[in-house]
């Protein structure tokens, strides 16, 4: 029928851009060429509008920035605000950019490639009607340029941790430069329609209570794209190689792994970047061994797991005996010690009891043992049991066997709090596509 011509032109312009798809001058070469044609040679002569501009930090030589672009001005602002801040924090934790050129790509739709680097230039992706609280892009960009400060000759080091470092420090960049105004922002309709939540923070400051995400998609998709060392996919050892940093940094504070790093940095200028240099800086820098780091940890490829394996109580004489079992479940080790076990236990884990009351008591199980029994003592009751209750072994395969609860009621109003959030997030993605329906 001939009247309806008109609607059938709009809802296929609809579907192209709602699948990300959008016309441009090298448009006929189809998505795969397109896909290509992002290496360093095409990244050097994009047919984009070129933004310039001249980054100072203080302590080191200015940056030369170019932003190549067919977004609006308040985009690529944003692009050049996000370049300047992540180059700021990055040069101050590893020390001065290996150039004085920088170029950003502000690549085109059908080029779903945000987040690849090369030397001298990073790569993103801006969108159409793109809210001023999604930060994809941005997260995209800081992950394209925390590649910048970690190129190296990957046949004189190990790749996969090469891309480990690259991991951890875009996530770290990531939560630094967005703190506070990083939000999850889903897409729908193909990608095209963002809807940012103000109640998920991705990015919280280090102060508060809640807890920043390990790893972000845009630093680890697409997991084996030509400009990475290593495979980034789920169970690399890239990607245990950057839970192993993370994993160190809990356990030193990151003032010492900021230092960590940073000589790490210097010394892979004229020498290979392994877990064992790491462990040597990690070691002069704390005076005690560190080989335990990189041999079991962050090389080692058994799994490591720990668990609350059993828990007893009992009363005697007024007193309430709280008897805890954590046993070595994986067959890997944390042992957080070179010392050899005649020099007595190591305190490699955390294990905590809460009481009724609200107080607490904490030791330290050997990670090297297979099995430790312990026995707490207490006036009240105890209401629970926890292995790691800080949060620092990351590594650890799975947490949720790393705790206990022993009264009824508290079990029950975490039960009620966790349906209570799971309706509340139905609630809002219901909302959402009845909104955009």
């Amino acid at each position: 029928m001939p009247h309806r011509f008109p609607h059938a032109v709009l809802a296929t312009l609809l579907a192209v851009f709602a699948a990300g798809i959008s016309i441009s001058p090298l448009a006929p070469l189809g998505i795969t060429a397109w896909a290509q044609a992002v290496t360093p040679d095409w990244a050097a002569r994009p047919n984009l509008p070129i933004h310039r501009s001249t980054i100072a930090i203080d302590g080191a030589s200015a940056v030369e920035l170019t932003i190549a672009s067919a977004a609006d001005a308040s985009t690529v602002e944003r692009l050049r605000d996000a370049s300047e801040r992540t180059l700021r924090v990055f040069t101050e934790w590893l020390g001065p950019l290996a150039t004085s050129e920088l170029r950003v790509i502000d690549l085109p739709w059908p080029l779903d490639a945000p987040g690849a680097s090369y030397p001298g230039v990073a790569m993103t992706r801006s969108r159409w009607l793109t809210p001023q609280r999604d930060m994809i892009a941005e997260r995209a960009l800081i992950a394209g340029l925390a590649r910048q400060y970690w190129a190296a000759d990957t046949t004189a080091a190990d790749p996969w941790f090469l891309e480990g470092l690259v991991i951890y420090t875009a996530t770290r960049g990531i939560h630094t430069v967005l703190e506070g105004r990083n939000f999850a922002a889903p897409r729908f309709l193909g990608g095209f329609v963002s809807f940012p939540l103000r109640a998920q923070l991705l990015s919280p400051s280090p102060q508060g209570p809640r807890p920043t995400l390990e790893m972000f998609d845009e630093v680890l998709e697409p997991a084996d794209a030509p400009w990475r060392y290593a495979s980034t996919g789920k169970g690399s050892a890239a990607r245990r190689a950057a839970m192993a940093l993370t994993t160190l940094e809990r356990t030193i504070g990151w003032p010492a792994m900021q230092q960590a790093l940073y000589e790490l940095r210097a010394r892979a200028n004229t020498g290979a970047v392994t877990p064992e240099l790491l462990a040597a800086v990690v070691a002069e820098q704390r005076g005690v061994s560190a080989d335990w780091l990189a041999r079991d940890v962050i090389r080692g490829s058994d799994t490591i797991d720990y668990a609350i394996d059993g828990v007893g109580v009992a009363s005697a004489n007024g007193q309430q005996q709280t008897m805890v079992r954590v046993r070595r479940v994986g067959s890997g080790v944390f042992a957080a010690t070179d010392r050899p076990r005649e020099a007595g236990p190591a305190r490699s884990i955390a294990v905590m009891v809460r009481y009724e009351d609200g107080s607490e008591s904490r030791t330290f199980v050997d990670g090297r043992d297979a099995s430790t029994e312990l026995m707490f003592e207490s006036a009240v009751p105890a209401s629970m049991v926890m292995l790691d209750p800080d949060g620092l072994m990351l590594v650890d395969a799975d947490r949720s066997n790393n705790a206990r609860l022993l009264n009824d009621a508290t079990a029950n109003r975490t039960g009620v709090r966790l349906v209570l959030s799971w309706m509340l997030w139905l609630q809002n993605v219901m909302l959402t596509y009845t909104a955009i329906a």
